[in-house]
């Protein structure tokens, strides 16, 4: 027997079933890799769905945060204001009065006063 005929025999033989098997293998392992690159895109899919909701939810958190500092800055603000204009009628109320009693006491004699201090505004 010549050594082509015993390939011919094993493979006669052994060949079919293991070409078979060969051939069912390396389909199965393609399919195999592919269904694993289908799982991990799936999953990075997924993964990137979950960051982004994530990122929105923070975002949206964020503009909540900053549009409520605004407002309670303005709150801030208009109440300084307020009170700056407040205090400055008041000091205006005060002068008036100053320059008034020291009228009064120069009426009466009382030569020796000094002017009220300037207000500075």
């Amino acid at each position: 027997m010549t050594t082509a005929q015993l390939f011919q025999t094993l493979f006669g033989v052994l060949g079919g079933s293991a070409l078979g098997a060969g051939i069912t293998g390396w389909f199965s392992r393609k399919k195999t890799k592919a269904e694993a690159e289908f799982t991990l895109t799936e999953a990075s899919t997924n993964s990137s769905r979950t960051i982004m909701s994530i990122l929105q939810t923070e975002l949206m958190n964020t503009k909540t945060e900053l549009r409520q500092a605004k407002q309670d800055f303005h709150e801030s603000t208009e109440m300084t204001n307020n009170r700056m204009r407040l205090l400055e009628r008041a000091m205006w109320e005060h002068r008036k009065w100053d320059v008034m009693v020291i009228k009064l006491l120069q009426a009466k004699g009382v030569d020796d006063i000094d002017p009220p201090p300037d207000l500075w505004l």
